[in-house]
């Protein structure tokens, strides 16, 4: 096993909550080679779930169609921000256009789920999954979020605006 692999295990797939609070760290795939790529694109599939959405963001990260057809399985499943996340993915892998209107949907949140003393936080994973599609709808979605009485809706939607254009590339 390479350093490479061995990182991707202690990283990815057996990282600590504390160890996590930075984020999904997909820099740790592009360091290994085709064959490492293929052992942890079927450890990934092996962890899908609608509890953890590591396997989720790793698996659209690498454009896996082998895992799109478990990944159309947990959609319908899932609720909130995790099922955002399986849109985003499932759009990455396979260009599915259907994906961009149901995180549209989802940043919509009903009165009932604001009430949610996670609300925000929840909006927030969805606005970051919006920030990574092109379409038009999606930054004029954004666009309204940077309006929204939330200070950390308006602001993390300023910031995947942003995103939008240094990270991901998007000029729409």
């Amino acid at each position: 096993m390479s350093n490479a692999y061995e990182r991707f295990v202690r990283g990815y797939l057996e990282a600590t909550s504390y160890e996590r609070r930075d984020g999904v760290p997909v820099e740790i795939l592009d360091e290994l080679t085709s064959e490492e790529k293929v052992k942890a694109e079927a450890e990934l599939i092996k962890r899908l779930s609608i509890q953890d959405d590591w396997a989720t963001i790793g698996l659209g990260y690498m454009k896996s169609a082998k895992a799109a057809p478990e990944l159309y399985d947990l959609l319908p499943k899932a609720s909130g921000s995790g099922k955002a996340e399986i849109a985003t993915a499932l759009w990455k892998i396979c260009g599915d256009e259907e994906m961009l209107q149901i995180v549209l949907n989802l940043s919509h949140p009903s009165f009932s789920s604001r009430a949610s003393p996670y609300h925000e936080f929840k909006q927030i994973k969805i606005i970051y999954c919006l920030a990574q599609f092109p379409q038009s709808e999606a930054r004029a979605r954004l666009e309204e979020l940077t309006n929204d009485k939330q200070y950390l809706v308006s602001s993390n939607a300023k910031s995947a605006l942003v995103l939008r254009k240094t990270y991901y590339n998007i000029s729409t």
